[in-house]
């Protein structure tokens, strides 16, 4: 039977004086007899904001990415399509990888893996998950 996990993520931090905003809502679909390799795609609300294509490459490479982070620890990623729904953006505060970061946060949020999951800024924003987030 297919699977739809939804995640949500908003980062929303300060950083040396300097805001950081993205948000990110997808959807996981799992299907446990598929044959495809995992793979991300867009469908984004008509009425969310518009985006330039470093942030639409952005917010794929993040779910693409959290993927590859997150397999090793459930295995029913191995064949999952992330469908990016929406992402929020500020045009003062964020930059891509703030939306790279919250979409992978989001994929992580949908598979119940949000509290393994930790972000830092060092030159950008970067992302990494516990080593055995079942603990």
């Amino acid at each position: 039977m297919n699977e739809a996990l939804t995640g949500t993520f908003r980062l929303l931090r300060q950083v040396n004086g300097v805001g950081a905003y993205a948000t990110a809502d997808v959807e996981v679909r799992i299907d446990p007899s598929g044959t495809q390799p995992a793979s991300s795609s867009l469908d984004l609300d008509a009425g969310g904001p518009r985006l330039l294509d470093e942030e639409r490459e952005a917010a794929l490479s993040g779910a693409q990415d959290a993927l590859g982070l997150l397999a090793p620890h459930d295995a029913r990623l191995a064949h999952a399509q992330v469908i990016v729904k929406r992402v929020g953006i500020n045009d003062a505060d964020t930059e891509p990888s703030a939306i790279r970061a919250a979409t992978a946060a989001a994929v992580a949020d949908a598979v119940g893996m949000g509290r393994n999951f930790s972000l830092r800024f060092d030159n950008g924003w970067k992302f990494s998950i516990t080593e055995n987030p079942s603990a």
